[in-house]
């Protein structure tokens, strides 16, 4: 048996799984249970595994994790919604707590995107690319069945992706103000992915167009005022929408993979992927370049997080 965890900023959920990817139990766990504490979340974990090693043999523990994930050492980067993590040797700390148990991390959008590779919409694929819309944009990169991850770990980051901006608008970046921190630089959200075409964004777009809060209203809202005829919800889908489709074209032109994955909460609403591929077919009548472009769902929700972390642990401990 193998113990996988998938390190949300909410919740940690955990789950007992065969090699083959089956799912014998599943829990989760309130992730502010670590207090914001490398050494509380190191307990947390352990104890987990000792729990279920009183009765199981457990070969080993993967997990999919925010953040730059050094795979081979272990260390993540960054950690997303959670900064304990920057710079700490998760792999090593988690080993030594467990027994000296082989432990895998890889970063969940990855993980999401190994899924799909090993037992998803991806698996007679050797090349493919992983799009997860949600509060951001996450994402993967998948070449000859393997991750990639860029010189600096940060391929497949999809959230920083550039949208429209005039040459004007980009000097204007003088006048940011590094010193006031991360809220000062992220007015300039608007120029990229996550702040234009992640189901935040949409929230916010609409929340601002109705003069109201962007806590009041959620993307299903949304999906249901834009079903009742109500324009500003369908033009901020639609102008979702597009904007993914264009994003997928530059994917497929860099990358040209054999299929186009799309993913997160959203992506379970009916029109949403109809709705990017009437964009991408409408672009790709630019040149016959885009003939071989496919997009599809993920089939895989909830549980690709899990799965992934499985098949990376996998490839890292078995494969090879």
């Amino acid at each position: 048996m193998y113990l996988v965890f998938d390190i949300g900023g909410t919740f940690i959920k955990y789950a007992l799984m065969t090699i083959d990817g089956n799912i014998v139990e599943k829990k989760k766990v309130s992730t502010d249970t670590c207090r914001q504490r490398i050494e509380d979340f190191v307990s947390l974990i352990s104890g987990i595994y000792n729990k279920y090693s009183e009765e199981q043999h457990i070969e080993g523990m993967a997990l999919a994790i925010p953040g730059l994930v050094d795979v081979d050492k272990g260390i993540v980067y960054e950690g997303g919604a959670l900064p304990y993590l920057h710079k700490e040797n998760v792999g090593e700390l988690l080993s030594k707590a467990c027994n000296n148990i082989p432990v895998a991390l890889e970063n969940d959008g990855k993980c999401a995107a190994l899924a799909e590779i090993w037992l998803g919409n991806a698996k007679d694929c050797d090349n493919a690319c992983l799009i997860v819309v949600g509060t951001g944009i996450g994402g993967g990169l998948v070449i000859n069945r393997r991750v990639h991850r860029g010189n600096a770990l940060v391929a497949g980051e999809l959230s920083f992706l550039l949208e429209n901006m005039t040459r004007q608008e980009v000097l204007d970046y003088d006048k940011i103000d590094d010193s006031n921190g991360s809220d000062d630089r992220w007015r300039c959200a608007r120029f990229i992915a996550a702040g234009s075409c992640s189901t935040s964004a949409l929230r916010r777009k609409v929340a601002y167009s109705k003069g109201i809060s962007y806590h009041d209203i959620s993307g299903e809202y949304i999906y249901e005022l834009a079903s009742q005829g109500d324009q500003v919800c369908i033009d901020a889908i639609e102008d979702m929408c597009f904007m993914l489709a264009k994003h997928c074209m530059d994917i497929y032109m860099i990358m040209n993979p054999d299929v186009i994955l799309i993913g997160g909460g959203i992506s379970a609403q009916p029109d949403f992927i109809p709705s990017i591929q009437k964009y991408a077919d409408k672009m790709a009548r630019i040149t016959r370049m885009y003939d071989k472009l496919v997009i599809k769902p993920c089939l895989y929700g909830n549980d690709s997080n899990l799965i992934g972390a499985l098949y990376n642990y996998i490839q890292k401990y078995i494969i090879g």
